[in-house]
């Protein structure tokens, strides 16, 4: 596959922040993290359209999604928590500069 991945601070890298952009405007499809040219249908996107005068934040801390929540505009995705359990919530958004 790919390999050793590295984590790093992603909101500082501008070909990051594009493909979020990307994302949220409906023009990138979500990718699988270990396979490589594979969608990953796990990974929503809510509120797809034009950004203009808007800017891409990430969540760095993540919250669970409560079930009657709807974000207007984000990229919702899940996690494994600590003790297992599966979590999904708001990992980005776009928001007014």
């Amino acid at each position: 596959m790919l390999g050793t991945r590295w984590i790093y601070d992603g909101v500082h890298d501008p070909v990051v922040t594009a493909q979020l952009r990307a994302l949220l405007r409906g023009e990138a499809t979500p990718q699988h993290r270990s396979r490589s040219h594979t969608p990953d249908p796990a990974v929503t996107v809510r509120g797809a359209g034009p950004d203009d005068g808007l800017e891409v934040r990430l969540n760095r801390v993540l919250r669970p999604l409560e079930a009657a929540e709807r974000p207007s505009r984000g990229v919702v995705a899940g996690w494994v928590r600590p003790d297992g359990s599966a979590a999904r919530g708001v990992l980005a958004a776009l928001a007014p500069r």
